[in-house]
């Protein structure tokens, strides 16, 4: 399985290098994107046959943190914002996606994920967050 997950990362670096997309690669061997995309996003080669796109934005503030309203903007964006999973945790907003890449990795594929989960994760933000809750 690690010649696969080797592959698909190189894959993943091909494509993002041909998209003029910046990104770092963290000791796990994960990316972090941030050009090339409306709002920087974590990805993840999985051992399962997924890549996991995910990102976060910050709450304002951590002592006045509000259980209701959070859960509140939370179901809101579950509403109206797809094709990701929204939840919190560690003070934050979090925003994930699993990509199935076991048969194939197509990189056209791919960069259309990656724009569409960061691209709606931070229009959700916008729409939804009608209390001012994140930062």
């Amino acid at each position: 399985m690690t010649t696969e997950i080797e592959t698909i990362k190189a894959a993943i670096a091909q494509c993002l290098d041909a998209a003029y997309c910046d990104y770092t690669v963290d000791d796990d061997g994960d990316f972090y994107i941030k050009t090339g995309v409306i709002f920087p996003v974590w990805v993840e080669v999985l051992d399962n046959g997924f890549v996991k796109i995910f990102t976060c934005a910050r709450f304002s503030t951590e002592k006045d943190f509000n259980e209701e309203l959070t859960n509140k903007l939370v179901n809101e964006m579950s509403k109206v914002y797809l094709p990701n999973a929204i939840f919190h945790a560690d003070q934050k907003l979090w925003s994930t996606y699993f990509l199935p890449v076991m048969d194939r990795f197509s990189p056209r594929t791919f960069m259309n994920v990656i724009r569409t989960c960061s691209d709606s994760f931070r229009a959700a933000c916008k729409d939804c967050d009608h209390d001012n809750l994140l930062a």
